[in-house]
């Protein structure tokens, strides 16, 4: 597949840095050279990075570097208002090594962590600051520039404060929607419940490590104990409004065992599938 390179050229610039307002602008799939955070500001996005897609709604924020390989398509047709921010790696760089230590800088390198979400209180700031910008005076002299990349550093500043608050070193995160939403919802359909544990990893746009850490924090269970609760809340419905034998429920519930589903269904239930079918008058 071609896909293109966009660069930003800061050669006349002394701050590296600039941002835009886009309404249903979308970018096809590129590499860069500069840093570049996104903010919703309206509507739904969706983003498409190392072959997977990201559905990202009003208040989703993005932090993209340098060469990742990424694009934006709209979703159906909403609309979409974002705002791009972008920073050359020497401006952005220096703002890191002066405003946060050294172990946040290995972090804010590493490309699993893209997407965060802004709490209603950091989305009226944002818009602040920019709202700031859009007042200064027009034109293009020294003091502008000066004070459009003052308050641009400044939003930068916050949205990366913001950024490591969510993405901590134990990985905790703030961030439960929409994509963590969304894979819960996936696991809903019999097709997904039923399938075997590696298939459903993979669903998620994360690695089995990051996903299985997260699930453990945000549902205080794993999801492989999510799953087995799914599979029976399943089978019961089957016991109650069906005429397959236990059997086939086992084996419809992805049991291979008939033994090990009716452990399972009595350690969940505290009982058995027949008297679950069949409880006392």
């Amino acid at each position: 597949m071609i896909h293109k390179i966009y660069s930003r050229e800061y050669s006349d610039d002394p701050f590296g840095i600039s941002f835009k307002m886009c309404y249903n602008s979308f970018a096809e799939l590129h590499d860069q050279d500069y840093y570049e955070f996104v903010i919703v500001t309206k509507g739904k996005i969706k983003h498409i990075k190392d072959g997977k897609e990201f559905v990202a709604g009003e208040k989703t924020a993005f932090f993209l570097r340098p060469d990742d390989r990424h694009g934006f398509e709209p979703v159906g047709k909403e609309n979409c208002n974002k705002i791009n921010i972008f920073m050359s790696k020497t401006a952005f760089k220096s703002l890191i090594r002066s405003c946060f230590d050294e172990e946040f800088e290995k972090t804010a390198e590493n490309r699993r962590f893209q997407y965060f979400k802004l709490s209603d209180a950091d989305f009226k700031h944002c818009a602040f600051l920019i709202d700031k910008i859009n007042v200064l005076p027009s034109g293009g002299d020294a003091q502008n520039k000066f004070n459009t990349a003052a308050i641009l550093r400044n939003l930068i500043s916050y949205l990366l404060i913001v950024f490591s608050g969510q993405w901590s070193d134990d990985e905790r995160s703030e961030f439960p929607e929409p994509w963590f939403e969304e894979f819960l919802g996936k696991l809903e359909d019999p097709a997904v419940f039923t399938s075997q544990i590696k298939d459903v990893y993979r669903l998620a746009p994360y690695s089995q490590t990051f996903l299985s850490r997260y699930f453990k924090k945000t549902m205080n269970e794993t999801l492989v104990e999510y799953i087995v609760k799914i599979r029976i809340n399943y089978a019961c419905n089957l016991l109650l409004n069906t005429d397959y034998t236990v059997l086939e429920i086992s084996n419809k519930v992805s049991y291979s065992s008939l033994s090990h589903f009716l452990r399972t269904f009595k350690k969940i239930t505290g009982k058995t599938p027949t008297q679950y079918r069949e409880p006392e008058l």
